[in-house]
């Protein structure tokens, strides 16, 4: 059972009952988190400090790694809604200040729409090509460093792979969305 106890676990349901509730009362929300920036600022603070004393505790009192940073530990519920609150409040800032037509406009479109793809196929990166790569927890690798390219690798290639997946037949299996055109759009006068 204990191979299965991220796939069956509860506190996934949890993520899914607060990103219904959060879509539900959305204006409400909306207006809290920009009203209220130094609580979201603050959250993330003391819930990263929470995150990170909960780790250093784990590690050399379980001696491991794995166990201290497993995504059933406490400490990452709070953290990850902070940090989810953190990404709204900034993806809020930047909407309010997009200037249309710039760098980094574009990638920002073209990112938000590959980013689900990306969710979808990352633990294929993560887990069956990096992590036997970089032989998680016996690498003689700095585990910083380990981390980093793991980070790093797993974005680049996640995002590769959707970005390449939303332009075939396969884009909604493999990407989350329906097929993009290959084609240029041209205007049409009526």
């Amino acid at each position: 059972m204990r191979a299965y106890d991220l796939v069956l676990s509860p506190t996934y349901q949890f993520y899914f009952v607060t990103g219904a509730l959060a879509a539900v009362h959305h204006e409400r929300l909306h207006r809290w988190v920009v009203e209220h920036p130094r609580a979201v600022v603050a959250a993330l603070l003391a819930t990263a400090a929470v995150h990170v004393g909960v780790y250093l505790h784990q590690v050399p009192s379980s001696g491991s790694v794995f166990q201290a940073y497993d995504p059933l530990q406490p400490s990452v519920v709070p953290w990850t809604v902070a940090v989810t609150l953190g990404l709204y409040a900034a993806g809020g800032v930047y909407a309010a200040r997009r200037r249309p037509g710039s760098r980094l406009a574009a990638f920002v479109d073209q990112a938000s729409i590959v980013s689900f793809g990306v969710f979808l196929v990352h633990p294929l990166f993560l887990n069956t090509v990096l992590g036997p790569l970089l032989a998680w927890g016996y690498s003689s690798l700095d585990p910083t460093l380990s981390g980093a390219i793991a980070w790093g690798a797993t974005l680049a290639l996640s995002y590769a792979f959707a970005a390449v997946a939303v332009r075939t037949p396969l884009a909604l299996p493999l990407a989350g969305r329906r097929r993009l055109s290959t084609r240029p759009h041209h205007a049409t006068g009526a």
